[in-house]
């Protein structure tokens, strides 16, 4: 059966999410209309495309672009490209690289949500791994359907414990607008957390423009957890369709407000079940089997993600398509290494 590819019409980019949400597993909000549109802060262009499908419903991708001088375009399919199996993705993914050599595209990156036992296929059919963009290649993912009490039940002891004692301590979780006032004092929370290098941290206006868009349209919301006036931790959650996720997080590093960070969680998973989220993506932890290496970036929080639901998700990974042989091999070589220093250097940015 024929896939064929094109540019969405106006206006399927004006009911661009509602089409997400009619792909086989409900979209994905990395491929939804606030996350492209945030993007363009960091001069990418948006492509969306509809890839038609003899006998059988159309699929929907997010791309983001790049233009490269000399050798052409380069494209990443957010999150994607989302198809019912792994036949289906290997099929989008040949009909997406063909129809973006037409469009002078000399690489495409994709990232399909399928579990590792699909590596091989990826390899079989000349796909090059690569470095994910998207911050969840392994994830904690939390069955936040049925009722508050049902969802409760669910998490581990240890987490159940911390939100009881942290709502003893008197800390107050909130629902706040993302207002500038409340942006900056995220930001500057965030400053705090990564405080000694822990992590590098895109520019303030990033966030800012992240936060506002998400918010604007009706796909994102922060949190705050205060006690006494003072914040202590913040939050930002994101959603579409049966899907949220845990964006960004910060949190003061002090032994007193024990409980803030899983107090903080629970009313995240509030609004995600009150939105008609039915998994909530806890975004990152180490992968299955590095769980227990204390050397792992992510060791401390995967144990704290753990704590709400014990089962770790691994996907596949990230993947090249080289379109143009000699294009790609300059690009892996000069291409990709000068533009992420440079955007370090220039723009405080980790991606460019």
């Amino acid at each position: 059966m024929g896939v064929s590819v094109r540019f969405a019409t106006p206006d399927e980019a004006a009911h661009w999410d509602a089409l997400q949400l009619a792909n086989p597993h409900g979209g994905e909000i990395w491929a939804a209309n606030a996350h492209l549109e945030t993007k363009r802060f960091s001069k990418y262009r948006v492509r969306r495309l509809v890839l038609e499908r003899d006998g059988r419903s159309p699929l929907v991708a997010g791309v983001l672009a790049k233009r490269v001088p000399v050798l052409g375009e380069w494209w990443m399919v957010m999150a994607g490209p989302e198809a019912e199996d792994l036949e289906a993705t290997l099929e989008a993914s040949a009909a997406i690289a063909d129809f973006a050599r037409r469009q002078g595209v000399f690489v495409v990156k994709i990232e399909p949500r399928l579990g590792t036992e699909t590596r091989q296929a990826f390899l079989d059919a000349g796909y090059i791994p690569t470095i994910r963009r998207i911050p969840n290649e392994s994830t904690v993912l939390v069955d936040v359907s049925g009722t508050e009490d049902e969802v409760f039940a669910r998490f581990g002891k240890k987490a159940r414990n911390a939100i009881n004692r942290g709502k003893r301590e008197g800390i107050e979780v909130t629902r706040v607008e993302a207002t500038d006032a409340n942006c900056e004092r995220f930001f500057e929370l965030l400053q705090e957390t990564a405080g000694g290098g822990r992590f590098v941290l895109r520019p303030y206006g990033y966030f800012r423009t992240f936060w506002k868009e998400f918010t604007k349209r009706g796909n994102g919301q922060m949190f705050f957890a205060e006690r006494d006036g003072r914040l202590l931790a913040a939050a930002f959650a994101i959603h579409l369709g049966t899907k949220s996720g845990y964006k960004e997080g910060a949190s003061v590093r002090d032994k007193q407000a024990y409980g803030v960070s899983h107090l903080l969680q629970w009313e995240v998973m509030r609004w995600a079940n009150e939105v008609g989220a039915t998994v909530h993506d806890l975004c990152g932890t180490p992968p299955s089997d590095r769980l227990d290496d204390p050397t792992h970036e992510l060791h401390g929080v995967g144990k704290f993600k753990r704590s709400f639901h014990s089962e770790v998700t691994d996907y596949v990974g990230a993947f090249d398509i080289p379109l143009k042989a000699w294009a790609y091999r300059v690009w892996v070589k000069l291409g990709d290494p000068l533009a992420r220093r440079l955007s370090l250097a220039l723009r405080k940015d980790p991606y460019y």
